[in-house]
């Protein structure tokens, strides 16, 4: 059933009775679909799932009629939206799909959850996936938003013409490249012609953390040698 309204309402952690709901409802929502509160709590950010907006309400506005009527569009994707999840990072990143379910490549992201308005800062292509695809629903937890150790790429970075260079990543496992090489595996070689640059993203983070690297190509110099000769008269 399609619900145009969100709700917020009391709740009794010793009984468990939730209580005193407020309507959040805004003009123009057609299906209510998630929400999540700021870190602080003195926010709620409602998403309606097709025309992709994206509210922010004031808990602190006063009375319910007041809290009710705090509602100010955030922004707005040109996608659907659907599950919002606050991390550990203390930003609120929102999956994003098409009607039709095929999944996007980006996540949006609510940067400044705790600020009023648009100074939240809502981004559509917030954080890009590395190739994989967000649908209607986030993980309770967002572990891999906090890569614990970076990508790195280390090797030659220095090489003559006509070498090749070694390049290895560290950090993740799970990796592709996307610029100079299309490889999956973390240790690649490469024959560049001229200076160019490596690039990777780590396919297990959803922030889609990256590295890049650049080889050098020496073009050197060719040796000339000269000589003189000289003729002795013959005896």
């Amino acid at each position: 059933m399609d619900v145009p309204a969100f709700q917020v309402l009391d709740f009794d952690i010793n009984t468990g009775i939730i209580s005193n709901p407020i309507s959040l409802s805004t003009s123009g929502v057609s299906k209510a679909y998630a929400l999540e509160f700021s870190p602080d709590g003195t926010r709620i950010y409602t998403a309606d799932q097709f025309s992709g907006k994206v509210y922010q309400f004031n808990l602190l506005a006063g009375s319910p009629n007041a809290i009710a009527n705090s509602g100010v569009l955030v922004g707005t994707s040109v996608s659907a939206v659907g599950g919002l999840q606050l991390a550990r990072d203390n930003k609120i990143y929102i999956a994003r799909n098409t009607s039709n379910d095929l999944g996007q490549a980006y996540l949006a992201v609510i940067n400044f959850p705790n600020l009023a308005g648009t100074a939240s800062n809502f981004v559509d292509n917030g954080i890009y996936l590395g190739g994989k695809n967000s649908r209607w629903t986030l993980p309770n937890d967002m572990v891999s938003l906090q890569n614990p150790q970076p990508l790195s790429i280390s090797g030659d970075s220095v090489i003559c013409s006509g070498d090749s260079a070694v390049l290895t990543v560290t950090g993740s496992s799970n990796i592709q490249w996307v610029k100079g090489s299309t490889a999956t595996t973390n240790t690649i070689l490469v024959y560049p012609t001229s200076t160019s640059i490596y690039s990777v993203v780590d396919l297990n983070s959803v922030c889609g953390d990256t590295a890049s690297f650049s080889v050098n190509v020496s073009a050197g110099g060719a040796i000339s040698i000269s000589a003189r000769v000289i003729l002795l008269p013959s005896t």
